[in-house]
């Protein structure tokens, strides 16, 4: 009962908020039989609006310092990074309560190297990669290096999606 009584004073508020006292205005019928009302309220909006078009106008040197644009030439979407691409794969062991001997788990790196050689990288023993170094060491400051944590999901392999992994290590994150 309470829920309904709140319900409609809710809405009874709200068609009282919407409501104008203000003067219509009036209607006027053409020659044509076109029916057009006094469009002087929309003069005064077109006004209000002439203000924010200036905006539109300004050049980032016009802007306040903290409002301008960060100076930025970002690389083209698919264009490798400046970074040459190192693998490793490092084997874990997962030793779960419910397991009767510890699982071992394979863990893929893709990370950026200043290498130009090192061992040959296929993945899954079908796709070899020559742009690829395995083995190699890793740049000597990665401790700022962004991080990405990737899974393939049930059924895939960790090697599944290596172009976005190797995109992502020449543009120097650690995958």
């Amino acid at each position: 009962m309470l829920r309904t009584r709140s319900a409609l004073a809710l809405l009874a508020l709200t068609l009282t908020v919407g409501c104008d006292d203000g003067d219509p205005a009036p209607a006027q019928q053409g020659a044509d039989g076109a029916v057009t009302a006094d469009a002087g309220a929309d003069q005064a909006v077109a006004d209000q609006g002439a203000g924010d078009m200036a905006l539109a106008d300004m050049a980032p040197a016009d802007m306040a310092p903290d409002m301008a644009p960060p100076d930025m030439d970002p690389p083209a979407p698919g264009e490798p990074g400046p970074f040459a691409v190192g693998f490793h794969v490092e084997t874990i062991e997962y030793a779960a309560p419910e397991l009767e001997a510890p699982r071992p788990l394979d863990l893929h790196w893709w990370y950026p190297t200043a290498a130009s050689e090192g061992e040959r990288v296929r993945y899954g023993n079908l796709l070899l990669r020559p742009e690829v170094f395995g083995g190699a060491p890793p740049l000597a400051d990665l401790a700022d290096a962004p991080v990405l944590v990737f899974s393939h999901g049930n059924g895939g392999f960790g090697e599944q999606s290596y172009f976005f992994t190797e995109f992502l290590a020449s543009h120097g994150w650690v995958v």
